[in-house]
């Protein structure tokens, strides 16, 4: 009955330490800068590139697509752990993204449409150099 109750004791302190680590793993800020990236859709790949600025509840992301030149801000922005979630409206459609960390520090994942149509989005963070 002592070793189980050490063992449970064990694991509480695991927990207890596992979740005070959290806050600052939650507090993920997103590197300043260009960011570079893609999205393939049913029309086929699109090459992009992120405006990243601010941080916590000011983070701001614009995003451009290379190939027509346009840019558009994104309407919400949270950045929630290794979650990045993004909102924009286009005429008639309204997109929401939810990308995940990866292993080289960018997002990835997936953005679907309010008309059901969505791709494959990445961010690749800017460079030290």
């Amino acid at each position: 009955m002592v070793c189980l109750r050490r063992t449970g004791l064990a694991i509480a302190a695991i927990f207890v330490a596992a979740a005070a680590w959290s806050p600052t793993l939650s507090a993920q800020e997103m590197k300043e800068g260009t960011w570079t990236g893609s999205i393939m859709t049913p029309d086929g790949p699109f090459d992009l590139e992120f405006d990243v600025t601010g941080s916590g509840e000011d983070l701001a992301i614009t995003m451009t697509v290379i190939e027509a030149g346009e840019s558009m801000p994104f309407d919400s922005v949270e950045l929630n752990g290794d979650m990045l979630t993004l909102g924009f409206v286009l005429p008639a459609v309204t997109v929401t993204c939810e990308l995940a960390a990866n292993d080289e520090g960018g997002y990835e994942g997936e953005c679907l449409g309010s008309d059901g149509q969505g791709g494959h989005m990445t961010m690749v963070p800017p460079g030290d150099g």
